[in-house]
């Protein structure tokens, strides 16, 4: 981990982390985004690629939804909650969590993409998603 002192003072750190494939990045990259408002990922590194990622662009119930579905797994393979297990959770209708959740994947997809050099991608094969995407 590294320290540095910004312009206006402010003590940063920079902390990487190596995580092996399967490992559930989704999983730490939420829960180091939900442990402080004062936390901010910069950045995701695959493969040598750098892709900016700002989960301070998602709203507070936002972050709170994806958090709590990671952990509830709703995006674990197979899927262990749903999205009415997310509405009992928060208390609201399927349509809010439904929203809350598509809303934030857009942003953090968006993010993704944006920051991709699509000019070095491979290009796609047949099976570039595995067996069943």
């Amino acid at each position: 981990m590294e320290g540095k002192n910004s312009d206006d003072g402010v003590e940063t750190f920079r902390l990487t982390l190596s995580i092996a494939r399967g490992e559930g990045i989704a999983t730490v990259l939420e829960t180091i985004a939900g442990a402080s408002e004062q936390l901010t990922v910069r950045d995701v590194r695959t493969d040598g690629t750098t892709v900016p990622v700002d989960v301070g662009e998602l709203t507070e119930k936002q972050r709170t939804t994806v958090v709590r579905a990671v952990e509830l797994g709703y995006y674990a393979t197979p899927r262990r909650a749903t999205l009415e297990t997310l509405c009992e959770e928060f208390d609201v209708s399927k349509s809010a969590v439904s929203q809350r959740l598509g809303k934030a994947e857009s942003t953090i997809v968006r993010q993704i993409v944006e920051g991709l050099d699509v000019e070095q991608l491979p290009a796609p094969t047949d099976d570039a998603d595995g067996p069943s995407a």
